[in-house]
């Protein structure tokens, strides 16, 4: 199975390796300010947003 590719490059998972991919998997996030947050190039499938 190929690995996923996400946004319009297509070939990148954007300016950082690949040891930058999973740096948050399963990461939970609780009562964080997100603010002005940008994500790029990301995968956010299975992502739950609770009460934001």
């Amino acid at each position: 199975m190929a690995a996923a590719q996400y946004g319009p490059h297509r070939w990148s998972a954007g300016e950082y390796g690949s040891d930058h991919t999973d740096a948050f998997r399963g990461a939970r996030f609780a009562v964080a300010d997100l603010t002005a947050t940008t994500f790029v190039d990301c995968d956010l499938s299975r992502v739950r947003i609770v009460d934001s």
